[in-house]
């Protein structure tokens, strides 16, 4: 059986270096398993999530030809996901239908 991809969606500061984080589990289908809340001290958020810019192609060209390369925008707020999920997959099943994932960049803290 195959873990979930775990996305958090909203971090809420509840206490002095203490957070909750709503999140979505998700099947490699990309339907939803589960949702929930978890709680992070601000070491532990650190060192069991990681957060990524997601890149998508705009249509656009670079140089404006056909043979250029291909544009990308960042699109949505930063995405958090837990340590272990890889973030392409991630941005792949959060912007499923909807855009065309180029790439996703780590964001450091």
């Amino acid at each position: 059986m195959n873990k979930p991809i775990r996305i958090y969606t909203r971090l809420r500061k509840i206490g002095d270096d203490y957070y909750e984080a709503e999140y979505k589990d998700y099947r490699p289908d990309g339907t939803v398993s589960g949702y929930g809340f978890e709680d992070f001290s601000g070491e532990r958020l650190e060192a069991q999530t990681k957060k990524y810019e997601v890149h998508v192609y705009n249509g656009k060209t670079m140089h404006g030809t056909r043979e250029g390369w291909r544009m990308t925008d960042i699109v949505g707020d930063v995405m958090r996901v837990s340590a272990k999920t890889s973030g392409l997959t991630a941005a792949r099943i959060l912007y499923k239908n909807r855009m065309d994932v180029a790439r996703v960049q780590r964001v450091r803290w």
